[in-house]
């Protein structure tokens, strides 16, 4: 298959234009060509067709090769031009060749003529790809060298000796120096404080580590010192070697101020609520007092029992409050030390019944917010009271067990045990007329969302499950 050839032919003798065609097509082209013998014809000629190759007599009545030469030139599109003529000196084919003739050959002997177009097309096009190629490292440059200048960071290349090489405008706009003041420089942006510091982190990067961002600080030309967030590169040579440092600094005065203001707002908060879970516990305390002067007052037992009952509920949600204002989170607390000091509390309270009863606490590293905190410590309360009331008659001895872990990433199993002679048969639970059990339900249900279940087999087990966020 012929190889299509785009070609200009500039030539008045339209037998020597035969005698090229031939040549051509006898060394495998299929033509695509155009005659011109004008500088007008050969501008109009490029004007209006791409071509692949010149071919031009050196001498015609009102051209010549140089004028040639020099239009293609002109064009600016690099179409190789080779010279063929019947009459070239020496002297005239060098000059034809500095002048911008990529060949030239004589009319009597065209033998090298396909191979001299073989070798230009081959050229032109490494030629073209070289171009290209450098046209877009020149854009690559360009759009380089405007994100470094127009990006707010400051960035700076520095020597081995430290001496400053280049900066970008973020470097004048954060430190104070121009560019000019600046290059040449020995780096003059580092506090004596840190020195020893910058020196070590620059041998780092002599060893060509990427010193990643962190939090330092820096000297502006007026001397004042302010914080930054610094990456430090290396440069290398085509050998490997680094030849010099880049680094990149951005000021984050604004971002550790806001930081502090933010730590500075939680410190109040903090604060505020530390003394707001202090004030409800006390409150709650005094209220629990109160109950208990009144009941001095008071002669019948149940009554009593009413009272004591009330300042348990009081103290286990006020324990709540305690726990969270100990706690260096305010948004939850440890339920195996709040459970450990409610049954204390419970306990203490029910005085010297509670020496006969063993107890097992057992909470599986669960910690509960508020709105969990305080239903499950009321229920804790009702069922310890109602097991120390109830569950162990006549000097009995016996066991109370706690057990509470987490099922799943989410859902949280409370028991309450007892071995004490257990809850009749014949009271239904889920219709109890006991204040304390119908407190449990209420509280299991409505207020933790959850399922209760009561088993007598074994003693006297309530296992709520409930959801708790972990």
């Amino acid at each position: 298959m012929n190889k299509q050839l785009r070609v200009l032919i500039i030539e008045d003798s339209k037998f020597d234009a035969r005698v090229l065609r031939g040549e051509l097509e006898h060394g495998g082209y299929e033509l695509e060509y155009e005659l011109v013998d004008s500088p007008e014809g050969m501008r109009t000629a490029l004007a209006a067709e791409s071509w692949d190759i010149i071919i031009s007599d050196y001498v015609m009545p009102d051209f010549s090769g140089l004028d040639a030469i020099r239009i293609s030139q002109e064009s600016g599109l690099e179409i190789p031009i080779i010279i063929v003529s019947g009459k070239i000196g020496e002297d005239t084919a060098v000059g034809a060749m500095k002048a911008g003739a990529h060949d030239y050959l004589i009319k009597g002997n065209l033998a090298r003529l396909i191979p001299a177009i073989e070798r230009e097309l081959s050229e032109a096009k490494e030629r073209r790809k070289r171009k290209h190629a450098e046209a877009e490292l020149i854009s690559i440059k360009e759009k380089l060298e405007s994100f470094i200048n127009n990006t707010s960071d400051a960035i700076i290349i520095i020597d081995l000796e430290k001496k400053i090489l280049q900066v970008n405008n973020g470097f004048e706009k954060i430190y104070g120096w121009t560019a000019l003041e600046a290059v040449g420089k020995i780096l003059p942006t580092i506090p004596d404080s840190i020195i020893p510091e910058f020196e070590k982190l620059l041998s780092e990067v002599k060893s060509g580590n990427i010193i990643t961002p962190y939090e330092t600080i820096r000297q502006q030309k007026d001397g004042s010192i302010f914080d930054v967030s610094v990456t430090i590169s290396p440069i290398k040579d085509e050998g490997g070697r680094v030849v010099a440092f880049a680094g990149i600094s951005r000021d984050i005065t604004e971002r550790k101020r806001a930081e502090e203001q933010t730590r500075s707002s939680l410190l109040e908060k903090e604060t505020l609520l530390r003394e707001i879970h202090h004030r409800v516990k006390n409150n709650m305390q005094v209220i629990s007092s109160l109950l208990r002067l009144q009941s001095k007052y008071i002669k019948d037992k149940d009554d009593i029992e009413i009272f004591k009952d009330s300042q348990n509920r009081i103290s286990s949600m006020a324990l709540v409050h305690e726990k969270l204002y100990q706690s260096r989170d305010f948004s939850k607390i440890d339920f195996d030390v709040y459970t450990r000091d409610l049954v204390k509390s419970i306990f203490h309270s029910y005085g010297t019944i509670s020496n006969r009863i063993v107890t097992t606490i057992k909470v599986e590293n669960v910690s509960l917010g508020i709105d969990s905190a305080i239903p499950c410590g009321l229920i804790i309360n009702e069922l310890v009271a109602n097991s120390l009331k109830h569950a162990f008659p006549d000097d009995r001895k016996g066991e109370i067990k706690i057990l509470m872990r987490r099922t799943d990433e989410n859902d949280i199993n409370l028991v309450v045990w007892d071995n004490g002679i257990g809850i009749a048969q014949g009271i239904d639970f889920d219709n109890s007329n006991s204040l304390g059990l119908h407190l449990v339900k209420i509280l299991a249900k409505n207020q933790l969302n959850g399922e209760i279940n009561l088993d007598r087999d074994h003693g006297t087990e309530f296992n709520i499950h409930f959801k708790g966020v972990k």
